[in-house]
């Protein structure tokens, strides 16, 4: 009864031939250049016109949400893809095994070889014949494994998927096993054991109980496994369900196939490939034409939806070909694992013609949904989206934008799992899902193995919560998901229409009924006129005529909140396609309050921007008549008042340098010292700069002098009274921070920032080959300025520049003095820095040395002696990586690690010499490496 896939197929379903013929075409197809750049401008304005239509309406879909009956919680979500070995939580299976361990002890679990059994070496018999075994209770089972049941923790359990388990599917497996041990995996987590799957089935009776909580509203789609090495696994699993009542209107069971053929055949349970499908397709055959035969197996499949095939997909396998052709499945019969498309067609076959028999028979018929690009080869996405109706996973396809964006025109669906793939193959923060969302892919949310990903009691609703916040999803966001998890899942038409409304399966909005699903009409119309859009266009461009028109434009009208109207080409006006934004008429009569004073405060905030460049626009003018009196014969000079710098007509200089303007006096220094030792006598009362007044006011004989800053008569420009001039800005200042802090404002600012990101993006998709076009018949040169408007000069060298310098300057002048150094007390030496000493600020001739009070004297250091003494002894050691300058990881958020970066070789003495401007060289190095940078 098993369909033959050969030449002579029957029902007309493809021959092996046929199908690598057609993956064929579909890899090569979505390998190719073009196939690869229109589909990835295609999702990307999927991607901005979603965007677009979030920003113009969420608000229009949240008013609508306003008026059901139904939010989130109240429409049904289904998680279409969940093990059920690991659909429950860790805290859940801990409890129910620490119950069955208080109060079913002693029931007999296990049969375990009697220990110290005799045998006759001489007895062939003997040695051949199985040692007895005797029944092991519970209580005794957890005794021999060193397991105290009133102890048990979840941390104990060790299930939880970990970062060993990362790209580690072989580790993953093992995690299905509690507490480490595969014999209590199958005590309380297998259908076909000693007590007949006792307590697996009533696990699962808890799982229903959560799934059909009167607030609930979950349904799942539960995993169970048909491995076809042997016959009799479907009346064993069929004979588990029926006989322990493990049915819920709220599950619908999925068969998953594993793909471990060669387990199986290096055992001997198989002699071929054909061994494992006759043994999963066999007894479905001979139920279906005759029910009594297998009487339990024909009530289980009426709870049975569809098949999913299942295992590492990123072990390395070798590709079908059409030459040569592949061996049939009786011809397999070596221990290696057929590849991934080997396994899913012959799955895919069998169960078209299973499904045609039994729809012939009046029987209900199953789904292919098989695990498929969560990691491996993107054939095997190929594969899927030939053969499957949805997949799991679908991950990789963000790999291809081809097949992304055929998955997305035939809207297959993908049951993704984010916890499940942040654990084992892609970071959360990386998985394509919500880029999946915006470019209209049928996407639904679900746990994989609850077991060892998630935390709470409803995991699914943890999917959705920890997306909904990541991804900043909205209510509408998440129930368009859980409408898709409806649609996605096998649950009867009958149940669909009780979760979805009557008309579910009608196109678009005919089909939403808001009550049901939660989700605005809105977003269904978006999403099907987006749909049909991208089919028309394809469409279109099928039938141009690309003879007649060797670069054919096609214009579409695009029925959505964005229209592209046809290009207009005139001698005054550059081609491009513009985004006009259609608003409904009298659309402005319906702004609310809200949004009048957001615009409003908006408003106040520019106005006040342009009363701030209008005082610029002063500074300059009146800078201009600063410029023409210094064209005269006078003098201006320059004040900061209470912060503010103004300018005076009257030229009054430091009576000290002599060349920048006195801002402070002292009536006290007339009468000091250091009016003796002045090449002239000052005159009271004596006036300094600022830089004049600190260095000198620091000496001990002048540190007690009362000082005062002097108001000179006759200011030509000033910014205003600067106590005014403040409480102007502290006032503007704060009625910009209220706009800013103001809901509606911040709302709305958003939102039109956003619309013209993606006006840009949508404008850049639409105009980029125009915009390339018009600068390659352009005459303008190509040699465009660029300026490094933000560059700080002591930094503004490569590393390598730098270290080209040094290495320079040790060999062509070793000898120069570059540093001094000063001895101690102790005969310790000091560096001295040029900042320390009051000479290097002035005249070192100005005072003497007496006055000084007599420093040290200084020792020279040569640059060679500098570097050996920075222990770098010879050139060879100048390198890159010693340099040490690059910012790195280790100075993200950590200024002062980044400004230590500005030493050369981790040494301040460096920096001194080669980037400062005052060292006892005077620069020199410095400006030679500058003129190299111009």
């Amino acid at each position: 009864m098993m369909m033959q896939c050969d030449d002579s197929a029957p029902l007309g379903i493809p021959t092996m031939h046929d199908f690598l013929v057609d993956l064929a075409k579909i890899c090569f197809a979505t390998a190719s250049g073009p196939v690869k750049t229109y589909s990835y401008y295609r999702l990307k304005l999927l991607q901005i016109k979603y965007s677009l239509h979030t920003l113009l309406n969420w608000n229009a879909e949240k008013e609508a949400n306003k008026f059901d009956c139904k939010d989130w919680h109240k429409i049904m979500k289904v998680d279409t893809h969940v093990h059920l070995a690991a659909a429950m939580t860790r805290k859940h299976l801990v409890s129910y095994i620490m119950e069955k361990c208080k109060n079913a002890s002693n029931e007999v679990v296990n049969m375990r070889a009697a220990p110290n059994h005799p045998t006759s070496s001489n007895s062939t018999a003997s040695a051949n014949a199985k040692p007895p075994s005797q029944p092991e209770t519970l209580g005794s089972v957890f005794k021999r494994l060193g397991l105290d049941p009133t102890q048990l923790s979840v941390e104990q359990l060790d299930v939880a998927a970990g970062s060993a388990t990362f790209q580690r599917f072989d580790q993953f497996n093992s995690k299905y096993n509690p507490f480490g041990n595969s014999e209590l995996r199958s005590i309380f987590l297998k259908t076909d054991n000693l007590n007949g799957g006792k307590y697996f089935a009533e696990i699962t009776k808890e799982l229903f109980a959560q799934l059909e909580a009167k607030d609930s509203c979950q349904a799942a789609e539960y995993r169970l496994s048909i491995y076809g090495s042997k016959r009799s696994e479907w009346d064993k699993l069929a004979q588990w369900a029926v006989s322990h009542n493990v049915r819920s209107k709220n599950n619908r069971w999925l068969i998953q196939m594993p793909r471990i053929y060669s387990v199986f055949r290096t055992a001997g349970l198989l002699t071929s490939f054909q061994d494992m499908l006759d043994n999963i397709f066999i007894p479905l055959f001979e139920v279906s034409r005759d029910p009594s035969s297998h009487p339990d197996l024909h009530i289980f499949l009426q709870d049975v939806s569809g098949f999913d095939s299942v295992d590492d997909e990123s072990r390395l396998e070798t590709k079908l070909s059409v030459s040569p052709p592949p061996l049939s499945p009786s011809e397999w019969t070596s221990p290696e694992h057929p590849p991934y498309a080997y396994y899913l067609y012959y799955m895919w076959a069998n169960l078209v013609g299973l499904n045609r028999y039994r729809a012939s028979l009046g029987l209900s018929t199953f789904d292919f949904r098989p695990h498929c690009g969560e990691s491996g080869d993107l054939d095997n996405l190929a594969v899927g989206f030939l053969l499957g109706r949805n997949i799991n996973h679908g991950i990789n396809l963000q790999k291809s934008m081809p097949l992304q964006y055929l998955y997305y025109l035939c809207q297959i669906g993908l049951a993704v799992s984010p916890l499940s793939n942040n654990r084992l193959f892609l970071d959360y923060k990386r998985n394509p899902f919500p880029l999946f969302f915006a470019r209209g892919l049928n996407v639904s949310l679900s746990t994989d193995d609850p077991l060892q990903f998630h935390y709470t009691q409803t995991p699914l609703v943890e999917e959705y919560v920890i997306a909904a916040k990541r991804w900043a999803f909205t209510e509408t966001d998440t129930s368009e998901i859980a409408r898709y998890s409806v649609l996605q899942s096998g649950f009867t038409h009958e149940w669909k229409q009780k979760w979805l409304g009557p008309n579910y399966l009608l196109p678009g909005a005919e089909g939403n009924d808001i009550g049901y699903t939660n989700l605005p009409n809105i977003r269904v119309k978006y999403r099907k006129e987006t749909l049909d859009d991208e089919h028309k266009f394809l469409e279109k461009i099928r039938h141009v005529d690309t003879m007649k028109h060797p670069n054919p434009v096609v214009n579409l009208h695009m029925n959505s909140a964005v229209e592209r109207p046809l290009r207009q080409s005139t001698s005054h006006h550059t081609e491009f396609t513009r985004v006009v934004m259609v608003a409904p008429e009298h659309a402005s009569e319906c702004v609310d309050a809200e949004t009048f004073e957001a615009c409003s405060k908006l408003e106040e905030a520019l106005e006040l921007r342009r009363k701030f460049r209008a005082d610029i626009e002063g500074v300059a003018q009146s800078i201009s008549h600063i410029q023409k009196s210094i064209n005269t014969n006078t003098r201006e000079s320059f004040r900061f008042v209470n912060g503010v710098m103004h300018v005076y007509r009257k030229d009054i200089s430091c009576e000290y340098c002599k060349t920048d303007p006195a801002v402070m006096a002292c009536d006290e220094c007339s009468s000091s010292k250091l009016r003796s030792s002045s090449p002239s006598p000052l005159p009271p009362p004596s006036l300094y700069c600022t830089e004049c007044d600190r260095v000198l006011h620091k000496r001990p004989d002048l540190r007690d002098h009362a000082r005062h800053m002097f108001d000179p008569e006759g200011p030509i420009y000033r910014v205003s009274e600067a106590e005014d001039a403040f409480k102007d800005f502290m006032k503007a200042h704060t009625a910009v921070r209220s706009a800013c802090a103001f809901g509606p404002a911040t709302g709305l600012a958003t939102q039109r920032l956003c619309i013209l990101e993606k006006k840009y993006e949508f404008y850049v998709l639409m105009n980029d080959e125009y915009e390339r076009s018009a600068v390659r018949t352009s005459s303008i040169p190509n040699d465009v300025i660029k300026i490094d408007t933000h560059v700080h000069l002591s930094s503004s060298m490569t590393g390598m520049h730098l270290l080209e310098f040094m290495r320079a300057k040790l060999r062509e002048a070793p000898h120069d003095i570059v540093l001094e150094l000063q001895r101690g007390e102790a005969g310790e030496v000091i560096p001295m820095n040029s900042g320390d000493c009051v000479c290097s600020i002035h005249d070192e001739d100005t005072f003497s040395s007496k006055q000084r009070e007599g420093p040290p004297p200084c020792e020279g250091v040569t640059l060679r002696e500098l570097f050996a003494r920075v222990g770098i002894k010879s050139e060879e050691q100048l390198t890159i990586d010693g340099l040490a300058v690059r910012a790195d990881a280790s100075t993200f958020q950590r200024f002062d690690r980044f400004r230590a970066r500005y030493n050369p070789f981790g040494k301040t003495e460096l920096q001194q010499v080669f980037l400062r401007r005052t060292n006892i060289q005077k620069g020199k190095y410095f400006s030679e490496l500058m003129r190299q940078v111009f």
